[in-house]
């Protein structure tokens, strides 16, 4: 029996592998349109068979990133120097001191701590509960750029716990007393979210990143100014719908509010270490927003705020060594943008762009 799941487990596997360099050879293959290089066509068929590999997981995101960056180097498509290019790029470090940043605010539990205020403060009601929570979100996303880290680690421990707490479980009929609720709205909030600060997700950075390659630089104050308005909104309207669509049974908690209290006596008084996280985080935004007029940029930000947790050790090595995420993301995140770096320097994404604006000129605004 062992044997035959060792062979089932190697066959699942190896379709993946080979699903993966299947259309990478195909496309590599298949004849070029005129418009596009030799080079640039040999780059896409790489980069497709990339987002094909990291979708069916022959191996870990990491691990086809690093194929890839060998495959471009084996094919003689880029130099070894071109394919690592994008190790050395600022956004990619601006994401993953992020990453290091967010693991102190669940080390201290300041994230924690600052969710269980908002609660204290408007969960009276369970509409308000649920602004409570994503409001609260909305002020760590920009120093947590993983979703599964803010709404997993911080958030989804507290709609757990006081959906529990008044008898709302999940899996059983009484989820719709509040729970189901609650997690919805904190979903659709998590999404909205990610998308107002450019370090509240990983994929910010990327889109940056092609629009610096159009001439386009958006900075992080500037991101967030286009994104206030439109988020904000968004965050308001959003659980108003949901209470619409999925109305919790129970529509006040007067006991949040001693539910937060007894958390937050759990927690003790701050330490020491989250007043530091807390002015480094205060700072850090402020030199996001304001750093470009005395000549900070928000990856040297990013860098100071880590080396200022690290010399007062509110982080230590070690924690850097064992966040995964942010080593990961390093890895996949470069070779990406390494990957649409190039396709934009041999003209792939300029062909592409002509082929849908010849579409779509003309055509009415509303469509």
């Amino acid at each position: 029996m062992q044997t035959k799941d060792i062979h089932k487990s190697r066959l699942k596997k190896l379709f993946p592998l080979l699903l993966t360099f299947g259309v990478g050879l195909l496309l590599w293959f298949l004849p070029r349109p005129e418009g596009i290089s030799e080079q640039g066509w040999h780059v896409l068929a790489i980069f497709i068979a990339t987002i094909i590999g990291i979708i069916v997981k022959p191996l870990p995101m990491g691990g086809v990133a690093i194929m890839s960056i060998g495959v471009l180097s084996l094919t003689r498509t880029l130099t070894i120097e071109q394919a690592l290019s994008g190790f050395s790029l600022p956004t990619v470090w601006l994401v993953v001191a992020a990453f290091f940043i967010a693991r102190a605010f669940i080390k201290t539990h300041l994230g924690t701590r600052i969710a269980y205020y908002f609660v204290r403060t408007f969960g009276q009601k369970t509409l308000g509960l649920s602004y409570s929570l994503i409001f609260s979100e909305m002020i760590l996303a920009p120093a947590i750029p993983s979703t599964a880290a803010r709404s997993g680690g911080i958030m989804f421990p507290i709609i757990n716990g006081l959906s529990q707490a008044l008898n709302s479980k999940p899996h059983d009929p009484s989820a719709r007393n509040m729970g189901a609720f609650l997690i919805l709205t904190s979903f659709h909030g998590c999404m909205i979210v990610s998308a107002m600060f450019l370090t509240a997700m990983a994929g910010n950075p990327v889109v940056a990143k092609l629009a610096m390659n159009q001439g386009i630089e958006i900075t992080w104050g500037s991101w967030a100014l286009g994104a206030l308005v439109p988020g904000l909104c968004s965050l308001i309207i959003i659980p108003l719908v949901i209470y619409c669509v999925s109305t919790p049974r129970i529509k006040s908690v007067p006991d949040a509010r001693h539910f937060a209290d007894a958390k937050l006596r759990e927690l003790g008084n701050m330490k020491p270490k989250e007043h530091i996280l807390l002015g480094v985080f205060v700072v850090l935004i402020s030199l996001w927003v304001f750093g470009r007029f005395i000549g900070v940029d928000a990856v040297t930000a990013a860098l100071l705020g880590l080396t200022a947790l690290l010399l007062t050790n509110v982080l230590n090595w070690q924690d850097i060594i064992e966040e995964k995420g942010a080593w990961e993301t390093l890895i996949w995140f470069s070779t990406l943008l390494t990957l649409a770096g190039f396709l934009n320097t041999y003209g792939v994404i300029g062909y592409f762009s002509e082929i849908v604006v010849s579409h779509i000129s003309g055509m009415n605004w509303v469509w």
